[in-house]
């Protein structure tokens, strides 16, 4: 049988109907699924713990919080638009974004690149005070060094990173420099360029007193923590030595010399001064056997002068000044039999309280001197004859308790001990040095006082018996670092020899601090900062004349080399003391012939 044919027009319908319908479908027309795609790709160099906030068309947010592929949460169907920006940056980072824009086209987009970066901050600051010819090497977090030539702004090579702690150091201080680093360390969170190096040097010798009436000598001076100085001398009218004072302000320099004290029928002698960090100071002198005091108070002036001693018979006094303003004079005096130590206790606020003796009485005794420590007790430490031979004894005043018993610090009797000196911490330990005799050599000897515990025993500091060692002094720093300073012949010329007493190594061995073998170098002074730096002063004579010379030493370095301290040839320059400030800031005075009379010099190490 024959089937009718079918129309054209049903063919058609037959075909497309059913391809629109899958068309449709796949729209989702008709309650129908879509078909979307993803949109993501990687991250990297992302810091541990970090996170970078991600956002795709300004709706579409995403945090990542570790390195590797990321998809956005929202699917886009295709043809449809992309753009992937950093809404929030990582912190202490900057994330940028790779082929973050475009369209889908029928497949997931999974080449978004994020990469993330460490935002660093350069390190620098300014130098000042650098010596001609001169450099110095600085260190950022113990690794990266610059030498920096000149005076002007400096920036390390390496960047810190953001957020990251910097610590600037002087690696290598100048030759015969010190310098000092402010706003050194901290964390960097933009560029550093508030680093302060200042490098110090020697002033330039200048007059302090103008008096040519005649000689001025036995200078002495003391340091504040700020840098200012007060230098007291004896100075010859034409008929008796008075004593005259003058002061160092820090940044304007030495005002004009003052008279102190004096009575026209009698010699002023053996000045010594003190002075604690805020600038007050004391000086004490002998005069017509009394001691006498007077005390200077910051932003005041000078006071009364009193006389602290029973009448007759004093000389050789010493002070120390505690921190609070409390201060203790030494010096000797006889009772008709023996020449015994005596002390007076200056209380801040109070004035001076009644001398007493400090020392056993058995012989006489010479050479005093005291050392107070931050609390306000205090060592002193004497020469006394035991009627064969000097011996080195101490005494302690403790406050509240006052004077212990006087005690012998050393007991070698092959010869005689003499010149002791004694320097103190602030927590109370001291370090007593002084030249002592076997018999055949002198040497230097020390002993050490462990507050709480008591003298720990002397023993040599120096082993060179080629010749006497003598004139010993010595210093500490706020650590317990002690510095020692001597004279000593090689059989033919006297040099400056030292050594260094840490707390953790003991004493180390003693090393020659000046080569210079025209002349002997006689007489040394020390002076060390809080922080370990380290002064010495001495007079050497170069065969025509005698000279101040200076070395100086860098805590955890070496002593640089020996260099003048002044330049007048026009006489010979002796005597010569040192003191150190805050901020290692010296000053050194010495007595200065001008080929007709002495006069008080001074230079400044700022």
């Amino acid at each position: 049988m024959k089937l009718p044919p079918i129309p054209y027009r049903s063919i058609i319908l037959a075909i497309v109907v059913p391809i629109m319908a899958a068309g449709l479908s796949a729209c989702g027309v008709g309650g129908s699924t879509s078909i979307s795609y993803s949109v993501g790709g990687t991250v990297s160099g992302l810091g541990s713990g970090k996170s970078v906030i991600l956002q795709n068309n300004s709706g579409d947010d995403l945090t990542v919080s570790a390195n590797g592929s990321f998809s956005f949460a929202t699917r886009l169907l295709s043809g449809g638009g992309y753009d992937i920006t950093v809404l929030t940056q990582p912190v202490d980072q900057t994330c940028t974004v790779g082929n973050g824009t475009g369209a889908v086209f029928g497949a997931d987009v999974t080449d978004v690149t994020v990469n993330c970066t460490t935002a660093t901050h350069t390190v620098g600051g300014t130098v000042s005070g650098l010596g001609s010819g001169k450099s110095v090497v600085l260190q950022n977090n113990g690794g990266d060094d610059l030498t920096v030539s000149a005076d002007g702004g400096f920036t390390f090579a390496t960047p810190v990173v953001s957020g990251a702690a910097y610590n600037v150091t002087v690696l290598t201080p100048p030759t015969q420099q010190s310098c000092t680093v402010t706003n050194a360390s901290g964390a960097a969170t933009s560029d550093i360029s508030s680093v302060a190096v200042v490098c110090r040097d020697w002033g330039g010798a200048a007059l302090i007193e103008t008096d040519n009436a005649g000689d001025a000598t036995a200078p002495q001076v003391a340091m504040d923590s700020s840098g200012n100085a007060v230098a007291v001398w004896t100075q010859f009218d034409g008929s008796h030595f008075n004593l005259w004072a003058n002061r160092y302000l820090a940044g304007s320099g030495w005002l004009t010399s003052i008279f102190i004290d004096g009575d026209g029928a009698n010699d002023a002698s053996s000045p010594h001064i003190a002075m604690d960090g805020s600038g007050n100071a004391i000086a004490v002198w002998e005069l017509n056997g009394e001691i006498r005091a007077r005390r200077y108070t910051a932003g005041v002036g000078w006071g009364v002068i009193a006389t602290i001693s029973n009448p007759g018979g004093a000389a050789a006094p010493d002070i120390t000044l505690a921190p609070g303003g409390d201060a203790m004079a030494v010096w000797t005096q006889t009772d008709g039999t023996h020449i015994n130590v005596w002390a007076n206790h200056y209380i801040a606020g109070w004035g001076w309280s009644r001398p007493a003796t400090i020392a056993d009485g058995s012989g006489d005794a010479d050479a005093p001197r005291v050392a107070a420590d931050d609390g306000g007790d205090v060592m002193a430490v004497w020469q006394q004859s035991d009627g064969t031979r000097t011996n080195i004894w101490a005494n302690r005043y403790t406050v509240g308790s006052g004077w212990g018993t006087a005690a012998l610090i050393e007991t070698n009797n092959a010869g005689a001990a003499s010149a002791p000196q004694i320097a103190a911490t602030g927590n109370g330990d001291a370090t007593a040095v002084w030249q002592q005799s076997d018999g055949s050599v002198t040497s230097i000897w020390a002993n050490r006082y462990t507050a709480g515990t008591g003298w720990v025993g002397a023993g040599l500091i120096e082993n060179n018996d080629t010749g006497d060692a003598v004139t010993p002094q010595v210093a500490i720093d706020g650590s317990g670092n002690a510095v020692a300073v001597w004279s000593q012949s090689d059989g033919s010329v006297y040099s400056i020899w030292t050594n260094r007493f840490t707390a953790v190594g003991g004493w180390g061995t003693a090393a020659l601090i000046e080569h210079d073998d025209s002349g002997d170098a006689l007489i040394p002074e020390i002076a060390v900062g809080a922080n370990g730096d380290a002064v010495a002063v001495w007079q050497q004579f170069d065969g025509s004349r005698t000279n101040i010379w200076t070395n100086r030493y860098t805590a955890g370095g070496n002593w640089d080399a020996a260099e003048l301290l002044e330049t007048d040839n026009t006489g010979d320059a002796v005597a010569p003391q040192i003191t150190v400030g805050g901020n290692d800031q010296a000053a050194a005075v010495w007595s200065q012939s001008d080929g007709t009379r002495y006069n008080i010099e001074a230079n400044i190490y700022w």
